[in-house]
């Protein structure tokens, strides 16, 4: 069965991960594997502990602290997106 890349070209922004369980994790992986390019948020340290090692494994080297309850971090993440 051929690849057929639905998302070559498209990029997303994942939160949510905690670990490779997770299932923003796995929506990940398929979105990686049929083209997307994606970047990782995390809160916390110890989730950065988690999600850095996840993110290089598709290959991703956007991955931004961001608690979603703080407006602040919201803003600025977006403005590194652009």
């Amino acid at each position: 069965m051929s690849k057929l890349n639905l998302f070559e070209g498209k990029k997303g922004l994942v939160l949510g991960v905690a670990n490779e369980r997770s299932i923003a994790w796995a929506v990940s992986q398929h979105l990686h594997e049929q083209g997307a390019e994606l970047g990782f948020t995390y809160q916390g340290e110890a989730l950065k502990k988690r999600v850095v090692p996840l993110a290089s494994k598709v290959g991703c080297d956007f991955v931004e602290s961001c608690d979603v309850t703080k407006t602040e971090d919201i803003e600025s993440l977006f403005k590194k997106v652009k």
